[in-house]
């Protein structure tokens, strides 16, 4: 397991990479600057989004291939559902494709859940899409009857966007940097590093963005 401030290493035949933690680099915990009304107003409406579903179920899907901007803001938004009593399991369809992505996951001890045709999505009655350009996702059948609560992406709209929640920023370059925005919003004299899931929320995003 990860331990805040430690180094894995993971590679395979060949390979050899490092994840380092804000704990050990010199850089701080990412901050953002003066958090702006705007953040403000929108770090607020997700809460209220959250908030209609306190203590349900909540699927944080990734649609596309795992990557550090997906995977950092999937972990982020189940930090920021979990203050609302929010279980949150991150659904992917694909494995990480990259030695590196995968050396995040398995540094950072990030758990992804790999759909397939036996897993049970019923426990589930709301879900949101992170870093993901399209709504469309391989279980859209199943999703149906379901609440899409939340919308955050920082690639250009294609089409309308159904959920309670909706951010979009074209102007950013990547979705990591929005939740950024939310946790500086959340924390604003900074994330406290004695915090292991702040830590490791912070060592994701920066690898994200």
């Amino acid at each position: 397991r990860w331990v805040a401030g430690g180094r894995k290493q993971c590679s395979g035949p060949g390979e050899r990479t490092e994840i380092q933690t804000p704990m050990e680099a010199s850089a701080p915990l990412p901050q953002l600057e003066a958090i702006t009304t705007l953040d403000e107003e929108r770090a607020r409406q997700l809460q209220v989004a959250l908030k209609r579903h306190a203590g349900s179920k909540m699927l944080v899907i990734l649609s596309g291939f795992p990557d550090p901007d997906g995977i950092s803001s999937a972990l982020a938004h189940r930090y920021l559902a979990a203050e609302h009593g929010i279980e949150t399991t991150i659904l992917t369809f694909r494995d990480p494709s990259h030695q590196e992505n995968r050396a995040l996951l398995k540094t950072l001890d990030i758990e992804l859940t790999l759909h397939h045709e036996d897993l049970d999505l019923s426990p589930y009655s709301c879900y949101s899409l992170v870093d993901s350009q399209k709504i469309n996702t391989p279980i859209d059948a199943a999703l149906k009857g379901k609440a899409f609560v939340a919308f955050v992406d920082h690639h250009k709209r294609t089409s309308d966007v159904p959920a309670e929640f909706v951010d979009i920023r074209e102007d950013v370059g990547a979705t990591a940097s929005i939740y950024a925005s939310y946790l500086r919003q959340r924390h604003p004299k900074g994330l406290d590093r004695k915090d292991e899931i702040l830590v490791q929320i912070a060592t994701a995003l920066a690898h994200g963005i």
